[in-house]
């Protein structure tokens, strides 16, 4: 899986977070601290994971959520010039988020949910999947 950050973990952590069978019950095996880890690594905030089952479980959703945006297909999707933004529908959509590779966020509506997350991770409008302000980049059209 692309984009997912495992350094510091030890091996037998990396090896149940990138299995093509994960699941809650695999994660389970790991303990509480490499699972918090390994959230804490990709930016990902759990304030109410108290319990290890719901650090697994959160843990286990971003990693899903992580697949579905490395799966997505680009090439089925129209250039992006000339294309609305997905939120406002109004402005041209000039933001392309970098790990899903969607476009479609005007310059309005993205500092809108820049600011909403107060510095945490933004959702694609698309698929939900989580980026920072880092993965978000502006796009520019050149040509007729």
């Amino acid at each position: 899986m692309e984009n997912f950050r495992t350094e510091g973990l030890s091996e037998r952590a990396k090896q149940v977070l990138l299995s093509h069978s994960l699941n809650t019950a695999t994660l389970m095996t790991l303990n509480k601290k490499e699972l918090a880890k390994a959230l804490r690594l990709n930016h990902v905030r759990c304030k109410s994971c108290w319990s290890k089952f719901t650090v697994a479980q959160r843990l286990r959703s971003f990693i899903r959520e992580r697949q579905i945006a490395d799966e997505h297909d680009v090439a089925d999707q129209e250039p992006a010039a000339g294309r609305k933004c997905m939120v406002c529908q109004e402005l041209e959509a000039t933001f392309a988020f970098s790990l899903c590779m969607h476009v479609g966020v005007c310059e309005e509506c993205m500092r809108t949910m820049v600011d909403m997350e107060r510095g945490g991770p933004v959702r694609c409008p698309f698929c939900r999947a989580h980026h920072f302000e880092e993965d978000i980049k502006r796009l520019f059209f050149v040509g007729p």
